[in-house]
C-alpha cells in the first residue's frame, strides 16, 4: 500500500531556547491502482496494488482474499511494481524499474524468489506498463509499444503498437483470464481481448475489488448536488426523521441476487433479481446473513448455503445511489452472522472503502441519540445506514463499534418476526403483528416481518401479500403514539406482487402517507391529480384527506394518492 508523508513542525522550548521541530506523520492514500497482474498454473488471478495482493474468485466473480504482499512470500521492496506474468514453466517475474525478480511456487500459496535479472539485458525498457502470458508468448507493453518474448533466444523483440489492437496506450496492468481471454487495466477501465477482438472500455467496478479504493471509482461522491431533490421519492417525507418513515425492506437479501440454487429454490431463495433490479423496484431496506467460510470469502448465506459474495451487492447499490442522489437505503449485516471474526474486519473494510463518504453516524454522534431527518440525511450526502448484529457491542468485536461510529447495532432495530406456518393462510400474520408491535415498541427502529415458516418461500410469500397493509396499521397505532412509525415492511419476493392491493411498495406507499399525516398535522397540503375511490375532486384537498382517512378506517384499500405536495 503507498503513503504520502505529510510534516508536522511546532516550536519547543528546550534548554532555553526555542526549537524548531518537524515530526514526519504518516497517512494512508486515499486510492490507488492495480499494479499487476498474474495467475497461477492453476489459472488463480492475483491482482497487485501498492504493498497488497488480492485473490481473485471467479466463481462469485469477486475478491476472496486481501492481504499484504508478505503472505506470499514477496518482499516490501516490490510494493507498486510495474508490471507481473507467468511463464511456460508457471514461473512467476514480477517487474519494477529495470529488475526482474523471478519466484517458484512453494507448497500452498506461497512464492519463494528464485533469481533477479536486468530488463535491460532481455531486451526490454526500464519502468514497464504491462505484461501477461498470451498462449504461451509473453507480451510486454510500455506506453503505446508492445514486446513479445522469442521462446528461442529468450529475447524480447518489439513487435507493433498495442493501438493496433484497439487497445489505449499507458496500460496499468494485464492478466489472462481462465477463459482463455485477456485482461487489461488502465485506471478504473479494463477490456477484454479475444481472438483479435477488443470489448469494452468496462468499469473495474464489475471486477469486484471492493477492499481496494481504485482511483476514480468513487470521485461522484463529492459532487455537489444540484437542483431540488426528493427524498425516497417524496418530498413531504424530507422533514421527516428516519424513525418516522417505513421503507420496503427484502428478507435474506443475498439469496437470490447471485442466481438460484437449483432443485433447492423453493426452500433457499428468497428473491430472483439482482440488487440493482430491487433497489429499481423501490427496496430500499436489504437484510443480510453475512458468512466467510461456505463462501470461501466475505459473502451472505442462507442455512448451508452460500448465496454470493457482499461486494457485488455494494457495488450496485454504490452505483445505484450515483444516479439517484435523494434516495436513503438501510443495511442490516443481522445476529444470523457466522465466523463473526472474520467478517467484521473484511466487512468494515469494504464498506468503508467502496461507501465511506455516505455511511452515516449521526445517531451514534448526536448527544440525544435522535435520528436525522431525511433532508438532514440528504443534504449532508449521508445516505446509508448500516446495523451490525448485537455481537459487535461485546468484545473482542466492540473495537470496531468504539472506532466507526456508523455502525450501528442491532439492538436498535426490533422485529415482530415469531415462527408462524401458512397451511390454514395467513390472516394471524395481522394479530401476530399488532402483538408484536405492542411488546417491543420500545425500540428505536421497528421492522414488520411477513416471514412466515414452510417449505416453499415462494408460495409462501403470496399467501402473505394480502395482508401487507393491514399488518402495517396493526403496528402503526403502538409507533404513533411515541412519535415513531413502523419502519420496514420485510418480506420475500417482492417482485411478484400481481396487483397493487397486494404490493409491498403500494402497502408501503400508504404508510408514508399516514407517516406524513400523523408526523405533520400542522402542515398544509397542496394536492393535484388526485383520485380516491368515493371521494369526489370537487371537495378541498383538506376534506379529501379526511376522506381517506375515513375510508381507511373502514379498511377500503381502493384509493391513490398520486400527487400530493406540502
Amino acid at each position: 500500500m503507498k503513503f504520502s508523508y505529510t510534516h508536522v513542525c511546532m516550536l519547543m522550548f528546550l534548554s532555553s531556547r526555542f526549537d524548531l521541530v518537524c515530526l514526519k506523520k504518516t497517512t494512508r492514500n486515499k486510492c490507488g491502482k492495480i499494479n499487476a497482474a498474474f495467475n497461477s498454473e492453476t489459472r488463480v488471478v492475483y491482482f497487485l496494488s501498492g504493498a497488497e495482493y488480492i485473490k481473485y474468485n471467479f466463481r462469485y466473480n469477486t475478491e476472496e482474499t486481501v492481504a499484504p504482499l508478505s503472505n506470499l512470500g514477496v518482499n516490501e521492496e516490490l510494493s507498486n511494481p510495474d508490471a507481473a506474468y507467468t511463464d511456460r514453466n508457471g514461473t512467476i517475474h514480477i517487474l519494477k524499474g529495470c529488475l526482474a525478480y523471478s519466484f517458484k511456487w512453494k507448497s500452498g500459496e506461497e512464492l519463494v524468489q528464485d533469481r533477479i535479472t536486468n530488463v535491460t539485458t532481455l531486451g526490454l525498457p526500464c519502468d514497464v506498463d504491462a505484461a501477461l502470458n498470451k498462449q504461451g508468448d509473453v507480451l510486454v507493453t510500455k506506453g503505446c509499444r508492445e514486446w513479445m518474448l522469442n521462446q528461442r533466444t529468450q529475447m524480447f523483440e518489439q513487435r507493433g503498437n498495442i493501438t493496433d489492437r484497439g487497445l489505449p496506450c499507458d496500460l496499468d496492468a494485464a492478466v489472462e483470464w481462465p477463459d482463455s481471454t485477456y485482461c487489461f487495466i488502465k485506471g478504473v477501465q479494463f477490456w477484454k481481448y479475444d481472438d483479435d477482438d477488443v470489448d469494452g472500455p468496462f468499469n473495474t467496478d464489475l471486477l469486484n475489488l471492493c477492499s481496494w479504493n481504485l482511483c476514480g471509482e468513487r470521485e461522484w461522491m463529492r459532487m455537489e448536488r444540484s437542483g431540488t431533490v426528493s427524498c425516497n421519492g417524496d418530498r413531504r417525507l424530507c422533514s421527516l426523521r428516519l424513525n418516522q418513515i417505513t421503507l420496503a425492506g427484502l428478507h435474506n437479501a443475498g439469496s437470490g441476487f447471485d442466481g438460484g440454487f437449483g432443485f433447492l429454490d423453493c426452500f433457499l431463495r428468497n428473491h430472483g433479481l439482482s440488487i440493482t433490479e430491487q433497489l429499481r423496484l423501490g427496496i430500499r431496506h436489504f437484510d443480510i446473513d453475512p458468512c466467510f467460510d461456505k463462501c470461501g470469502l466475505l459473502g451472505s448465506c442462507h442455512n448451508v448455503v452460500c448465496g454470493g459474495g457482499i461486494c457485488p451487492m455494494l457495488k450496485q447499490l454504490r452505483s445505484f445511489l450515483r444516479d439517484h442522489l435523494g434516495e436513503i437505503v438501510t443495511l442490516n449485516f443481522n445476529h444470523e452472522i457466522q465466523q463473526p471474526e472474520k467478517v467484521f474486519p473484511a466487512l468494515s473494510r469494504q464498506l468503508m472503502t467502496q461507501l465511506g463518504p455516505m455511511l452515516n453516524k449521526h445517531f451514534r454522534k448526536s448527544p440525544k441519540h435522535v435520528w436525522p431527518t431525511l433532508k438532514q440525511t440528504i443534504r449532508k450526502k449521508k445516505r446509508i445506514f448500516v446495523f451490525y448484529a448485537p455481537i459487535i457491542e461485546r468484545p473482542p468485536h466492540d473495537e470496531f463499534y468504539n472506532k466507526y461510529k456508523w455502525i450501528h447495532s442491532e439492538r436498535f432495530y426490533g422485529s415482530t418476526w415469531i415462527e408462524f406456518g401458512v397451511n390454514d393462510g395467513c390472516n394471524k400474520v395481522v394479530n401476530i403483528t399488532k402483538e408484536v408491535c405492542e411488546s417491543r415498541n420500545w425500540r428505536e427502529l421497528l421492522e414488520v416481518s411477513i416471514i412466515p415458516s414452510g417449505f416453499c418461500i415462494n408460495s409462501n410469500a403470496a399467501k402473505c401479500r394480502p395482508f401487507y397493509h393491514q399488518s402495517l396499521r396493526a403496528c402503526e397505532q403502538f409507533r404513533f403514539v411515541r412519535n415513531d412509525s413502523p419502519n420496514v415492511l420485510l418480506v420475500d419476493y417482492p417482485e411478484e406482487a400481481n396487483d397493487p392491493s397486494s404490493s409491498v411498495f403500494q402497502a408501503v406507499h400508504h404508510q408514508n402517507i399516514r407517516n406524513i399525516y400523523q408526523h405533520k398535522k400542522s402542515s398544509c397540503y397542496t394536492c393535484s391529480r388526485v383520485r380516491i375511490h368515493r371521494c369526489s375532486l370537487s371537495e378541498s384537498c383538506r376534506e379529501l384527506y379526511q376522506c381517506y382517512k375515513r375510508l381507511y378506517l373502514l379498511g377500503n384499500q381502493q384509493y391513490i394518492i398520486t400527487s400530493c405536495f406540502c
